[in-house]
């Protein structure tokens, strides 16, 4: 009985799992595909402007957005009214809109001499447009996850990355400017917000709970300090590059580089963590913690194990790989793989090695942890971009991802004492090197 019970429940993961990485492929190709897109038919010097305003605008929606998908996952297993909680959201993620807009406006203006873009009504309308559709879209998308319904999540998943190679390959075909990312996102994103809100329409009501609210964002805006400050250890070396280095086109290497690393770490990282953070919070709240630990620890050895195959292909064949999706040029970044596989790897086991902190409502604790390795950082790429290039930047991004990582494993053992899987992790780290070398 309790061997029929235990093959039920790990079949529903790995059902859980595989649809959550299809969902990933999908958005993963998409991403590439409008990147090579755009690589192709832009010169780098272009290029490198569609990465600042790609990276710039990730950044800046999800910091507006407050970590309210976080919060809708824990609040999603409290016992709310399921309709109530939707509806209050999305009206509270319409006002974040707004104030994502001026955030971006802003940057837009400080930038205008690199990117060349001339504000108008019709783009500041276009912004508002692209902004309000992607993060309402993001927080339908994150309310399936909360249902632990992958089947819907992969669906607008496939629907979204369709609709952007779509509609962004058709500006860029007629526009030929880094301003086709802006228009063509903008479109397609409002396209899928459509057919959301259809689906979506008896669920949904003109309703703003703000007690509710304002009890999720208090648990949740140090969320969007976390998921801000990953997308700023992520991206925040392309602006430092920028401004930095005299050489536009290196931003489009070192960008092309780190996407495929990220595009290929992501078809396991991101599954595991869509799948680890409601999984194990649902377990904590119906068996406690020490079923808990046993189980973040087994998913994580798993997990492990699938990137030490994927590192060691990433590693053997990276100057291969980059020959294959650009142009002979971007061959010119390739001695950062490594380097910022060691930051990847330690980033992908963030969200499950922080699993006490997460279920014990100390995201603060979570946010000190991430603005510390944005801090380490930020620091390092100012001394390290000018004397070692782009290799600087990727050491950089690297030790900033390792700090968050520790430190905030060893606020989390306090709480509920997660073992690493240090031989795994030896293993990983030694497959680079030999390959490396």
């Amino acid at each position: 009985m309790k061997l029929d019970i235990f093959i039920h429940k790990n079949n529903k993961y790995l059902i859980q799992t595989f649809f959550y990485g299809m969902a990933t492929l999908l958005s993963n190709i998409s991403n590439f595909v409008i990147a090579i897109i755009f690589i192709y038919a832009l010169a780098p010097a272009e290029y490198s402007k569609v990465v600042l305003l790609k990276t710039s605008l990730i950044m800046i929606t999800s910091l507006s957005s407050l970590g309210i998908s976080q919060g809708v996952v824990r609040w999603f297993n409290k016992g709310e009214r399921k309709n109530d909680l939707l509806s209050s959201v999305v009206c509270s993620i319409c006002f974040q809109a707004i104030f994502a807009t001026f955030i971006y406006l802003m940057f837009l203006i400080s930038f205008r001499n690199l990117i060349n873009i001339n504000i108008s009504f019709f783009l500041i309308f276009i912004i508002i447009l692209l902004n309000a559709s992607v993060m309402l879209n993001n927080e339908f998308l994150n309310w399936y996850r909360a249902e632990q319904n992958s089947k819907k999540y992969s669906i607008y998943t496939f629907s979204r990355s369709l609709l952007q190679i779509t509609v962004i390959y058709l500006f860029i075909k007629n526009l030929n400017s880094s301003m086709s990312y802006i228009y063509g996102l903008a479109i397609a994103e409002c396209i899928l917000l459509f057919f959301i809100l259809y689906s979506l329409r008896f669920k949904l009501s003109i309703k703003y709970n703000f007690p509710l609210i304002f009890s999720i964002l208090k648990y949740s805006w140090p969320h969007a300090l976390i998921i801000s400050s990953g997308f700023v250890l992520n991206y925040f070396d392309r602006f430092m590059i920028s401004k930095l280095l005299d050489e536009t086109s290196l931003v489009a290497y070192y960008d092309a580089v780190s996407m495929l690393l990220l595009a290929v770490i992501g078809l396991v990282s991101r599954p595991f963590n869509l799948f680890i953070f409601p999984a194990y919070t649902s377990k904590y709240e119906n068996e406690g913690a020490e079923a808990t630990v046993k189980f973040v620890e087994r998913f994580q050895k798993y997990f492990l194990i699938l990137l030490i195959l994927l590192t060691l292909i990433l590693t053997t064949f990276s100057e291969l790989l980059i020959s294959i999706f650009f142009p002979s040029e971007y061959l010119f970044a390739k001695s950062i793989v490594p380097i910022l596989l060691i930051g990847f790897i330690f980033n992908s086991l963030y969200v499950s090695s922080m699993a006490g902190l997460y279920m014990t409502d100390r995201p603060k604790s979570i946010a000190y942890a991430s603005l510390l390795g944005v801090f380490v950082n930020i620091l390092l790429n100012y001394f390290l971009i000018p004397r070692l290039g782009l290799d600087g930047a990727a050491i950089a991004t690297s030790i900033g991802f390792i700090s968050a990582y520790i430190y905030g494993y060893y606020l989390s053992k306090k709480i509920l004492y997660i073992k690493p899987p240090f031989t795994l992790i030896f293993i990983m780290l030694s497959v680079i090197l030999i390959s490396y070398l």
